[in-house]
């Protein structure tokens, strides 16, 4: 699917680039026996997830221009309380 909808772009991907894309290489310090790989790949893929909003966040509001603010006002624009 992926070389598919590249190579309808013009770009056909090069076989090493594709068996790449099927292995995701995650490290963690969460103990062995509580998670499994599944599990640590679900967490990982939500904390991903939070990183994103939090990029647009600072794009949206500038929040990269706010050097120092009081707490509460922090917690009203991340929180929204």
């Amino acid at each position: 699917m992926c070389g598919k909808r590249k190579k309808e772009k013009g770009k056909a991907l090069a076989r090493q680039t594709l068996e790449q894309k099927k292995y995701h290489i995650l490290l963690t310090n969460l103990p062995q026996e509580s998670f499994d790989g599944q599990q640590v790949y679900e967490l990982y893929s939500l904390r991903w997830q939070i990183e994103l909003l939090f990029k647009a966040w600072k794009s949206v509001f500038d929040l990269e221009k706010v050097k120092e603010m009081k707490k509460n006002v922090s917690n009203a624009i991340y929180t929204g309380r």
